[in-house]
């Protein structure tokens, strides 16, 4: 099973582009005819979803599907779960669990708040709430025997060093949380420039 948001959902692409797509044809081609199982990936990746969004699409749909492995993708997930957590609050969300929302008010975020005040004051916390999230699709998996997967993937452009700093803790968190990691802030190192892969602004 794959989750996460436009990216690994292959917006912007047909389906057989999709790395998704790509990665199973690629099992079944090279790795199949040594182990003689076929492998299917199956996304549940949706545009503009977070980390807590998917988390609920990962405990709603994907598990009933008993997967092997559930590989994650995440892009920018603090400001996602920021934004999903005072969405929740607002009601704009729903979100099935009170934890995220009981440290959001402990943060001193309320129902009425600016948005901007309302996520400055889940910066200090932004690092709980995600563990949350990373621990809780963790375990889901773990207690069902299924292998936890996740990376985080970079946005191909011109990396400051403080996106760096936090991309690199965001791969901390996936860590910390019992995910196997596939560590690829570097995936685009190698590329003369930047430009060549960008399919739109």
């Amino acid at each position: 099973v794959l989750i996460g948001s436009s990216h690994s959902m292959g917006t912007g692409v047909t389906d057989d582009e999709s790395f998704e797509n790509i990665v199973e044809d690629r099992l079944n081609r090279e790795i199949s005819p040594r182990t003689g199982l076929r492998y299917e990936i199956l996304n549940f990746s949706v545009g503009g979803f977070g980390p807590a969004s998917n988390l609920a699409v990962l405990e709603a749909r994907a598990l009933e599907f008993e997967p092997d492995a559930v590989i994650y993708v995440g892009i920018n997930d603090f400001s996602f779960v920021r934004k999903e957590v005072v969405g929740a609050i607002e009601g704009t969300y729903e979100l099935p669990w009170i934890e995220p929302v009981e440290m959001a008010r402990a943060a001193g975020v309320e129902k009425g708040m600016d948005i901007s005040v309302a996520a400055a004051k889940l910066l200090p916390r932004q690092s709980e709430l995600l563990g949350w999230v990373y621990r809780r699709m963790a375990d889901d998996c773990r207690g069902r025997g299924i292998t936890p997967i996740a990376t985080i993937l970079p946005i191909p452009t011109e990396t400051p060093p403080e996106a760096l700093a936090e991309w690199r803790s965001l791969v901390a968190l996936e860590r910390e949380a019992g995910f196997v990691v596939i560590d690829m802030l570097d995936v685009y190192d190698s590329l003369p420039g930047l430009d060549g892969i960008w399919l739109a602004a």
